[in-house]
């Protein structure tokens, strides 16, 4: 680029006061371990907003503060840094690379405006680092990678890696840099753009040295592909394009002019390389970020819906509008309480403003705003349009709400969020020390309010709390937050299958009770048929009672003891699904007919001909999306086979499949071990169909035990 840093002088540690087109908001992307802590470490380091740069290994990182990620080495969560390079302001959202934190990485896409994908310069592009670019894709953020580890033992050729990104990522990828030696060699880049070298002094972070000759060895390597990237920039513009074709050079402003725009419209993908750990080329990303990524007034604005009008409206990114912003992440601050991390969308946020929430129809005041620097808080008056920022103790907001100004009209506006991924673990939990419930659903509460991948609910039959997330580790986090944050130690056990009961067959049969205790007795007389319906009709009740044999004013409490019967189960005390009954005839007493009666006659009437009918037990299906290296496919699919699930389709590295929700967990971390923690799943659920004759008997004896 024409204007990277060529000294060791660092960057003035300030925030100007900027002008939205000065801000640059990115998320960092990449699959577990590539290096993305460390390299903000590294970025943050040579914005001159941190003294030294801190390990994940001892814990001293500026992101990974959560106790949960310094314990495990990982990140667990989305986090924010704010820096300034070049009198621009920009926002660092370092995400979770493991599936098991991808809720938080889809709600970090929220606040950015471009991403950067880290690709692991000794591993390649692996099955997530797809996965990853993919959801950047979807998200319409323009894209830059850099290949991290450069300086690593046993990285692989640098053209091989080109290669992977060209051919798994986007053929569209042009690199920028191409190293200068590789390995603990690593001494350099070679500027595509300028055509220069740089050579870099480790660990501080400057280039030490400008050649504008190229290294003997790479000149023909940098040749070729100094042309493809002429190429591919004059390709999207046809003025560039004819002068490229009749032999004109490209000047170094029109090369570089056309690469941004390239680049924010989605048309190229820039590459660069060298090492977060080692702290090697680092300003000279700084440096394209500032360049060639967009400012949040140069992105497409998202429009406002109100999903009930299907009325839309848009707010153009800039000071003027009306203040809108969207919450993509809370946090728990041991000082400060709740805390919204949030986004500036448009207009101007000051401390003591009223915002609204319209989603939940509340209006709160804002207290204290803050910049963030991983967990520290550091006060601003005000916050801008493309801004990211903090405020303390919003009792109603949550993650992924819309705040709007006070003033803003009473409708229902709000921004889109992503869907998140639906919980595929569960583990059912009590707490160990009675009479600590209450205090169990309060902590749950704020967990879930941290994390909105979460899912809690309560068992019908046993009343257990059960706990669902993305994963084992997932849960694993959540409740050693449960025991360290809140005090809460729980026991832990399978959480039960959602299992449903129907009939095969039909059956008709009466139900009659008579009771008689010496004053006014008791008295109900029906007769019920039940048939089946197809699966996924859930219940129909007919009455066709003629001549009125049951009076009218007891068909409601018939149809009540019925649906009663349904919810409570017959065969194993699971709900009764897809089936009709019909009232047909009955009878009652001139006295000691009731509702009470007829409803206990109903009860009677269900329990007879539900067992005439042929019960049968229906287990849950889960529809199955799978990513996975292509040398795992063979093995994800044996294991499926022996789950009792059907493989429909293999597309590239990703599978689709049907299987029972009772094997999921198991396949789940039979994928996590077979794919070496590559392969990741998307489940939703499909259908409800019968459960094999063979495992029903195992079912009902494990019912009978919890009784």
């Amino acid at each position: 680029m024409e204007s990277r840093s060529t000294g060791g002088q660092k960057a003035k540690n300030h925030v100007p006061n900027l002008d939205p087109g000065k801000i640059r908001n990115l998320v960092i992307l990449g699959p577990a371990s590539v290096g993305k802590t460390t390299l903000v470490e590294a970025l943050l380091f040579d914005m001159a907003i941190i003294p030294s740069r801190g390990t994940v290994e001892e814990g001293s990182t500026t992101t990974d503060f959560d106790p949960e990620a310094i314990l495990r080495g990982i990140s667990v969560s989305a986090s924010v840094a704010t820096g300034a390079w070049r009198d621009h302001v920009i926002h660092l959202i370092d995400t979770p690379g493991l599936a098991d934190f991808g809720a938080e990485t889809r709600m970090g896409l929220l606040a950015a405006d471009a991403a950067l994908l880290l690709v692991d310069a000794a591993k390649g592009v692996d099955a997530n680092t797809r996965k990853l670019f993919a959801l950047a894709r979807g998200a319409g953020l323009p894209l830059m990678i850099f290949i991290n580890g450069v300086d690593a033992d046993g990285v692989l050729p640098y053209e091989a890696i080109l290669s992977q990104i060209a051919d798994h990522l986007d053929g569209h990828a042009v690199p920028l840099e191409l190293p200068v030696g590789s390995g603990a060699g690593f001494r350099g880049d070679v500027d595509l753009i300028g055509m220069r070298t740089w050579f870099f002094a480790p660990d501080e972070g400057s280039v030490t040295e400008i050649s504008e000759a190229i290294p003997p060895e790479l000149k023909e390597t940098v040749a070729r592909y100094r042309a493809r990237l002429v190429e591919a920039v004059a390709e999207l513009d046809d003025r560039l394009l004819e002068r490229y074709l009749q032999g004109e050079d490209l000047t170094l402003g029109e090369l570089n002019q056309a690469l941004r725009a390239d680049l924010r419209e989605g048309k190229l993908i820039p590459v660069l390389c060298g090492s977060g750990k080692a702290n090697l080329a680092v300003r000279p990303l700084l440096d394209a970020i500032v360049e060639l990524f967009p400012s949040p007034v140069e992105r497409h604005a998202s429009p406002l819906r109100d999903a009930e009008s299907q009325s839309e409206q848009t707010f153009v990114p800039g000071l003027e509008a009306p203040f809108s912003a969207i919450v993509f992440k809370t946090m728990q601050d041991p000082y400060l309480g709740k805390i919204s991390l949030f986004r500036v969308l448009s207009g101007i946020l000051e401390a003591d403003d009223h915002v609204r929430d319209p989603g939940r129809g509340s209006s709160e005041r804002v207290g204290r705003l803050f910049k963030v620097l991983g967990k520290r808080m550091l006060p601003v008056d005000r916050l801008i349009a493309g801004e990211i920022g903090a405020v303390a103790k919003l009792k109603e907001v949550q993650t992924g709400d819309t705040l709007l100004a006070s003033t803003h009209g009473a409708g229902s506006l709000q921004y889109p969020v992503p869907a998140l991924p639906q919980a595929l673990f569960s583990v059912a939990i009590a707490p160990r020390s009675k009479g600590d419930e209450a205090k169990l659903a309060i902590s749950l509460a704020k967990l879930k309010e941290e994390d909105p991948a979460l899912k809690i609910s309560v068992e019908p039959k046993s009343h257990r709390t059960v706990l669902s997330g993305q994963g084992q580790l997932h849960l694993e986090v959540a409740l050693s937050r449960l025991l360290n944050r809140y005090g809460l130690d729980v026991t832990q056990s399978e959480p039960q299958i959602p299992y449903r009961e129907t009939v095969a067959g039909k059956a008709k049969g009466q139900g009659k009770f008579k009771k008689q205790t010496g004053g006014r007795g008791q008295y109900g007389d029906v007769w019920l048929a039940i048939e089946p319906l197809p699966r996924g009709s859930g219940f129909e009740f007919v009455d066709a009672v003629v001549g009125g044999s049951v009076p009218r004013a007891y068909i409601p409490a018939v149809e009540k003891g019925v649906r009663e019967v349904l919810d409570q189960g017959i065969l194993a005390g699971f709900p009764i699904v897809d089936v009709r009954v019909t009232l047909y005839d009955g009878s009652a007493h001139a006295v000691d007919s009731s509702e009470l009666a007829f409803k206990t006659a109903a009860h009677l009437a269900m329990k007879k001909i539900f067992m005439e009918a042929g019960p049968v037990l229906l287990e849950p299906i889960m529809a199955l999306s799978v990513t996975l290296p292509e040398a795992n496919l063979g093995d994800a699919m044996g294991d499926l086979n022996v789950r009792r699930s059907h493989v429909e389709g293999v597309e590239g590295q990703a599978l689709r499949a049907k299987i029972p929700l009772s094997e999921l967990a198991g396949f789940v971390r039979s994928l996590q071990s077979f794919s070496r923690g590559q392969g990741t799943v998307e489940s939703s659920f499909a259908h409800y169909q019968e459960l094999p004759a063979t495992l029903v008997e195992r079912v009902l004896r494990a019912e009978a035990m919890t009784k």
